[in-house]
């Protein structure tokens, strides 16, 4: 529900939902057992990287996480997504809507 997701059309990702014909939906505000895809992300990244990890800087910390968000989602094979990365399952949507226009 933050300001990133929710902004107005001119918003990039609001731009790109409308772009695409995604209709968004939003949770309940204060309400976070009805948000669970990003309780679950949240849970992994705690779970698969923060208590595996130890840092001596906020810099060493931003630098291990931008790496492990890169390895979720271009280098990791996802059950859900039938063993496929985030990056690979976006890229075969895209190309199936460029097909489609």
């Amino acid at each position: 529900n933050g300001g990133e997701y929710k902004g107005n059309n001119s918003h990039a990702f609001a731009a790109a939902c409308a772009r695409f014909g995604i209709i968004q939906r939003f949770t309940k505000p204060y309400h976070p057992w009805t948000n669970g895809k990003a309780e679950r992300v949240i849970k992994t990244i705690v779970y698969e990287w923060l208590r595996k990890n130890h840092f001596s800087s906020c810099e060493e910390r931003r630098a291990s996480l931008y790496e492990f968000v890169d390895h979720y989602n271009h280098k990791r094979a996802h059950m859900s997504l039938n063993n496929q990365t985030p990056f690979q399952k976006l890229s075969s949507f895209y190309e199936k809507c460029d097909n489609a226009c």
